[in-house]
């Protein structure tokens, strides 16, 4: 069998997110995210998701209501954000898949927003236009992000953010 980390790889997500299903949620928090991604799974039509904190919670809970692993893609926006700026080829075309992930939003290293913004734009647009839905998952707090990548969200959640390992 192989192991999830290894296909949390291969779909483009982080490997960290492997360990993350020990945070204990609130249940008011667990039961509303529960409902939400209940009916994102029964919509035929995609959409914007802002996720503030840990997205591997929302990956678990969908992995919970049955959707498999490919049917989830994964974005690294701050390698997506490198790459086009260096105009490498890695990222030449995005092909959404029906649960896709843009993490990390926020760390690229851009000194200003405004082309991360515009980047950003496009690949949301990219996937949505698919019928697919885009989860952003960021640190930031929900106005932080419309206020500096003037993206409009109307469904977002705030979650937990991944407890850190002190090693002293």
């Amino acid at each position: 069998m192989i192991s999830r980390s290894l296909l949390l790889h291969y779909t483009g997500l982080p490997t960290s997110w492997d360990e993350s299903n020990k945070i204990a949620l609130n249940s008011a928090i667990e039961s509303r995210l529960v409902k939400a991604l209940t009916t994102i799974k029964s919509s035929s039509k995609g959409g914007l998701v802002y996720v503030q904190g840990d997205g591997a919670i929302v990956l678990d809970v969908l992995e919970e209501l049955g959707v498999t692993l490919n049917q989830i893609k994964g974005i690294n926006f701050p390698q997506y954000f490198d790459d086009k700026f260096a105009d490498t080829k890695k990222y030449l075309e995005v092909i959404p898949k029906r649960y896709t992930f843009i993490y990390d939003v926020g760390l690229e290293s851009a000194l200003k927003k405004d082309f991360s913004s515009q980047l950003l734009k496009k690949l949301i647009q990219t996937i949505t236009n698919e019928n697919c839905w885009c989860f952003i998952i960021s640190d930031d707090s929900k106005s932080s992000f419309e206020k500096n990548y003037k993206v409009p969200v109307s469904n977002s959640v705030a979650l937990p953010k991944k407890a850190e390992i002190n090693l002293f």
